[in-house]
């Protein structure tokens, strides 16, 4: 077990500390990002994704817009949503701290940030991860 914590740990470092990291591109056009395809023609309600955090709760993402949800966080990176961004969201939500801000909940793991809001849609589910971010790619 300490040896998987370790390597998660190395896993975000090198995520945060990349000196590769692409800038954030401003094109509107993404890289394939991995849920583009179960977004293609759904609305932004809907679920692409359910993590669990640390103490058990469901956090969903779903597709969203260009200002909140994977859209949003897909559309913010030169190189997409890929593997490495959903490993840092898994990880942050599992290990992170969680830091109540009004109706949303801010979880911090080495360096990564992710934004859960709280509040709900209609379809009585939580509106879900509105950003994932590395603080090194935010200075």
């Amino acid at each position: 077990m300490f040896a998987q914590v370790i390597l998660v740990v190395a896993s975000i470092l090198s995520l945060v500390t990349s000196t590769d990291a692409a800038p954030i591109h401003t094109s509107g056009v993404s890289p394939l990002g991995i849920f583009d395809s179960q977004c293609s023609g759904q609305p932004s309600t809907y679920t692409v994704e359910d993590y669990v955090d640390g103490s058990g709760r469901v956090v969903d993402l779903r597709c969203g817009t260009s200002s909140y949800g994977y859209k949003h966080i897909d559309e913010g990176r030169a190189d997409g949503f890929n593997d490495q961004i959903n490993n840092a969201i898994i990880n942050t939500l599992e290990y992170g701290t969680q830091n109540p801000q009004g109706t949303a909940i801010k979880y911090d793991y080495a360096g990564f940030i992710v934004i859960f809001e709280t509040s709900h849609y209609s379809d009585g589910a939580p509106k879900g991860i509105i950003t994932a971010y590395s603080l090194a790619r935010k200075a």
